[in-house]
């Protein structure tokens, strides 16, 4: 029995762009929809109360993908105070026959990458056909991923208003996905 380990480095070192994820997000839903996934309700503690959790996400998919997993991700309101991300965990990814642990790794950038792609899976089915503008509503990782999905997924998008609490945050935003998409990306006072 071989157990791998793929820390964030590792897995970011695969460089599947936004588009790759995307059209794995979206087979994933189908599959969901032809019940070909078992996905139960997250089990969730509150280990301090508020601000901190930890969820347990086991998973199944079937069809051709045939991969089950599990996925534990913890989160605290206030890790950006120790210079730790909000969210973290890991994912266990194990053989579907034998159960077999094959794999454990690092999910922040499966985290980020899955939200952003979900949510332009979603927009592509329930959204404008051409967006011109979208909105991004904190400046964190999530909003990152969603810009950058937006960007891909929809090659009309023009403009991005963002906005977050945080000042510094916004401005960090602006500079950084100014530079990674080709998007105007203006910060706004107000949601």
């Amino acid at each position: 029995m071989t157990l791998r380990y793929l820390s964030r480095a590792d897995v970011e070192s695969l460089a599947l762009g936004m588009d790759r994820v995307i059209e794995a997000v979206e087979t994933g839903f189908r599959l969901k929809g032809l019940g070909q996934t078992q996905m139960p309700p997250k089990i969730a503690i509150r280990p301090r109360g508020s601000g901190t959790f930890l969820h347990a996400m086991p998973a199944y998919v079937g069809g051709d993908l045939d991969t089950a997993c599990v996925k534990w991700v913890g989160g605290a309101d206030d890790n950006y105070k120790l210079g730790l991300p909000t969210i973290s965990g890991l994912l266990v990814v194990n053989d579907p026959q034998t159960m077999v642990p094959l794999c454990v790794m690092d999910c922040g950038w499966v985290t980020a990458m899955r939200t952003g792609a979900a949510n332009a899976v979603a927009m592509k089915y329930l959204g404008p056909t051409e967006p011109a503008e979208v909105a991004v509503l904190g400046c964190g990782v999530q909003g990152r991923s969603n810009l950058l999905a937006m960007a891909t997924q929809f090659p009309s998008v023009q403009r991005c208003r963002i906005w977050d609490p945080n000042d510094q945050a916004a401005d960090a935003y602006l500079r950084e996905m100014s530079e990674r998409v080709d998007v105007r990306v203006d910060v706004v006072s107000s949601p």
